[in-house]
């Protein structure tokens, strides 16, 4: 596998532990070209000292749509004085796209750091909330 991925040329595994559990992060040639298109995006550095860059969607957002979705993430972080589940805030937002509610919404928060889940070690947990940080 690292030998077909070097070859393809990706990037490495990256690996965490939680307890006994062993995460492995496998990125792919979508995950390549997003990175490759975040030119335009930002970096942020976290108080563990990595960076991160953020894009506040793929192409083709203007200026005008970039501030509707931060002006609904604002209102979205303000909804989550108390602990919401993620079908609780696409209501909320009136979104039905759950793809484009993780992208453009509830990604961008949590690497932001402005919402945090409640159960930070298992976010795929179907009782995951989230919470203004």
């Amino acid at each position: 596998m690292f030998r077909e991925m070097s070859e393809a040329e990706l990037p490495e595994p990256e690996y965490r532990t939680v307890e006994f559990m062993v995460f492995a992060t496998l990125k792919n040639h979508k995950w390549v070209e997003y990175q490759r298109n975040m030119m335009d995006g930002h970096q942020e550095t976290h108080q563990d000292g990595h960076q991160e860059t953020h894009q506040d969607n793929q192409q083709g957002i203007n200026e005008e749509s970039k501030q509707s979705i931060q002006d609904r993430r604002d209102k979205l972080v303000i909804f989550c004085n108390q602990p919401r589940s993620q079908k609780e805030m696409m209501q909320f937002l009136n979104l039905k796209d759950r793809v484009n509610f993780r992208r453009n919404y509830l990604m961008p928060l949590l690497e932001t750091g402005r919402i945090e889940r409640t159960m930070p070690d298992k976010p795929t947990s179907k009782n995951q909330r989230y919470v203004k940080a």
